[in-house]
């Protein structure tokens, strides 16, 4: 699938946009989709009152069942098992990784306030429950203060994101493909977790990890 970038992103409804990561010049791939009704409404009570906190390395002779028993107490846990074992292949195809580092949380704090790159090759998120990634495209980052923030992330933020009107936000459900600073040939992708404990919110949330 060749898609035409918009500024350093594409974004289609289908899978195949992820493979656009490879392309020259682009930083984000999202693959916009919708979860299952029932999932959603499976997933939903449970991450209000769950705790979960995976961080597993999978290797390439693994199945992801095997590493994450965590998913068999999931709610909808035959599709999340599914879920997250399809995501894997294809990061892992996309990527060229073999061994990816998995996290798979409920977050209720805002970590990772401050918009940033990842010093990662690649990397893929996407949230289940709860208010997605924000992320921006690189016209409207200025890289010099991204280097040296001000330690107070809201002026972080302020002075790092040219144009607030720029910030996208993942949807539930969304799968963000994005470029770290270890990407040979680009500078990282700047995104950020969304501020959550104001809102007294909870998310649920998959991130699949190159490890270098």
């Amino acid at each position: 699938m060749t898609v035409a970038p918009r500024n350093d992103f594409a974004i289609a409804p289908d899978p195949e946009v992820l493979d656009a990561i490879r392309q020259r010049g682009l930083h984000f791939a999202v693959w916009r989709r919708r979860l299952d009704a029932t999932v959603t409404q499976a997933l939903e009570p449970w991450t209000a009152r769950a705790s979960l906190e995976v961080d597993a390395i999978v290797r390439g002779d693994r199945s992801v069942d095997r590493v994450v028993s965590e998913l068999a107490t999931l709610p909808a846990s035959a599709w999340m098992t599914a879920d997250v074992a399809r995501l894997l292949a294809r990061f892992r195809a996309v990527s060229g990784a073999s061994d990816v580092r998995l996290t798979l949380a409920v977050r209720r704090t805002d970590a990772c306030r401050k918009f940033h790159a990842d010093f990662v090759r690649l990397r893929l998120i996407t949230t289940y429950v709860g208010p997605g990634t924000e992320w921006v495209p690189a016209h409207a980052i200025r890289r010099e203060i991204l280097a040296a923030p001000p330690e107070c992330p809201r002026e972080a933020n302020r002075r790092i994101v040219r144009d607030r009107r720029a910030i996208r936000h993942a949807r539930a459900g969304d799968v963000l493909l994005l470029k770290g600073e270890h990407y040979e040939g680009a500078p990282g992708a700047v995104h950020r977790s969304p501020p959550i404990v104001e809102r007294g919110l909870a998310r649920l949330v998959l991130t699949l990890s190159t490890c270098t």
